[in-house]
């Protein structure tokens, strides 16, 4: 029964699954690593930005402090300038101890997009602040506010290198999975040929090949020890199965075709004549006073009367013609001619004289046998298989009559 009936899904090769298994496992790996590559920057950008304002607005506070001791508030935004450019910042201002605005810098790349705006909110909730010391008062305070357009940076530089990653893999994931059917997926092709021309051809001879690979190899030599067994049984089921098939078309004495084996070859020898033709000569022979040679003589001389009678029967024709033992003493010959007559006197005459010497007995004795012949020829004589045997009996008989009369 076939594995796909043509409906559904067809069943997936080994080759597509295991290419899809490697996408798969490599496409989550990659996404899995870029993915903590990028958080585990991001956490470390913010711990360095964190460090990083802290020591921006300390170093804002020691510039601006003698500015704002004598409260010079153009001072106080030329110190933040000088000191600012290094920082990772998106806003620094400077406030008095009674809490006004002296001064702002802003770095100069521009203003915030709303997702910036909208990052800078979560990740950076409120600024980092430093006191701005007097010598005997504190003389204001500065705020530093976070900036992640590095962390964004950071970020779409990461996922740009992560999908040049999987580009990479995928590529790297299809020469390994071409290697992959040549090691794996190729000898077990071979292994589905070999087990289809055994299944539907019965190719028992057919042997699987070392691949290399530990677990097809033991695999391998069990389905080779297998098919050897397979082999030996089968070839002795054909011995057997042509050995039963002779003994049930030959005659176990004579080796001759038996009634059986006649009757087929009448039927295809008719139907073989018409087509092409030719004519069947159908020859009748019985032993003259074979009883008496079983009574008198016993069986064992009739059996070889018989033996010897079959040879020389099958030497008196032609290689494709054959001679049956129909039963007791009667024999039978189916021979094809292009003769109208079938060649029935030529091949009487030639049975005769292969009679005529006396047969050796298996004690040394000699004794002659003769046979009565009747013949008859298709289609001229008769047009149906039945009239035509008929028709060959009653001249077998009319023989054997003519022949005790003359004796």
């Amino acid at each position: 029964m076939p594995l796909w009936d043509g409906t559904g899904a067809k069943p997936s090769g080994i080759r597509e699954i295991l290419a899809r298994g490697h996408y798969r496992m490599v496409t989550f790996a990659v996404i899995l690593a870029a993915t903590s590559l990028t958080l585990t920057g991001a956490i470390l950008l913010r711990v360095f930005n964190q460090n990083n304002l802290t020591l921006s607005v300390r170093t804002v506070s020691y510039a601006v402090e003698p500015a704002m001791f004598f409260g010079d508030a153009d001072e106080v935004r030329s110190a933040i300038g000088s000191v600012s450019t290094a920082t990772r910042a998106r806003r620094i201002e400077v406030i008095d101890s009674a809490g006004r605005l002296i001064a702002v810098w802003q770095p100069g790349a521009g203003a915030e997009t709303d997702l910036e705006h909208a990052l800078n909110q979560v990740i950076w909730p409120s600024p980092v602040e430093a006191p701005i010391a007097g010598p005997d008062r504190t003389l204001g305070t500065v705020r530093a506010y976070g900036s992640v357009s590095q962390a964004f940076r950071y970020s779409v530089w990461g996922f740009a290198i992560g999908l040049a990653c999987l580009a990479i893999t995928i590529v790297a994931t299809r020469v390994l999975a071409r290697r992959l059917h040549e090691e794996v997926v190729a000898p077990l092709e071979h292994i589905a040929e070999v087990a289809r021309a055994v299944s539907r051809d019965r190719q028992f001879g057919r042997r699987l090949s070392v691949s290399g690979i530990a677990e097809i190899d033991r695999f391998t030599q069990d389905f080779n020890s297998l098919l050897g067994e397979l082999q030996g049984w089968q070839q002795t089921m054909l011995i057997e199965n042509r050995a039963l098939a002779h003994q049930a078309e030959h005659d176990p004495l004579t080796g001759l075709g038996n009634r059986a084996a006649f009757e087929r070859e009448y039927e295809l020898a008719i139907a073989a004549a018409g087509p092409a033709n030719r004519t069947l000569g159908l020859f009748v022979l019985d032993l003259d006073a074979f009883k008496d040679v079983n009574d008198q003589l016993g069986h064992d001389v009739g059996d070889a009367v018989l033996v010897e009678a079959a040879r020389r029967l099958s030497a008196s024709v032609r290689a494709p013609d054959r001679a049956f033992r129909l039963g007791g003493d009667e024999f039978a010959l189916l021979m094809l001619s292009t003769l109208p007559d079938c060649g029935a006197a030529m091949v009487i005459e030639r049975i005769r004289r292969a009679f005529e010497p006396p047969m050796v007995l298996p004690q040394g004795e000699e004794i002659g046998v003769a046979a009565s012949i009747g013949v008859a020829c298709y289609p001229y004589e008769a047009a149906e298989s039945q009239s035509l045997r008929v028709l060959a009996d009653q001249r077998m008989y009319d023989d054997k009559r003519k022949r005790k009369t003359a004796d």
